[in-house]
């Protein structure tokens, strides 16, 4: 193997680790995009418990997960939320 197409293996391969990563980024559920971004601030663990929070880089909405669950809202989370809170759907009439 040459040395350009040692390169060319190298640039794709971390090209599509990229898009891997990407598509790996958490779901905002309130905007619904892609855009989560952890904050390292507030991640924790204490007997065996491991809290962290997410903050929305779009609509800045708080989310924390407990052991790597799924993203609760902030708020209810405090309140004592350990699964996501139902959301109620507005029906047209």
């Amino acid at each position: 193997m040459t040395l350009v197409g040692f390169v060319a293996v190298v640039v794709i391969g971390i090209a599509l680790l990229s898009i891997l990563f990407a598509l790996e980024r958490k779901k905002c559920p309130v905007c619904t995009r892609r855009a989560v971004a952890m904050r390292f601030t507030d991640g924790y663990s204490r007997d065996g418990v491991h809290i962290v929070s997410f903050r929305c880089k779009q609509c800045r909405a708080e989310f924390r997960t407990l052991n790597g669950g799924p993203l609760i809202p902030r708020d209810a989370f405090d309140r004592g939320a350990r699964e996501p809170v139902p959301q109620a759907r507005v029906i047209g009439r």
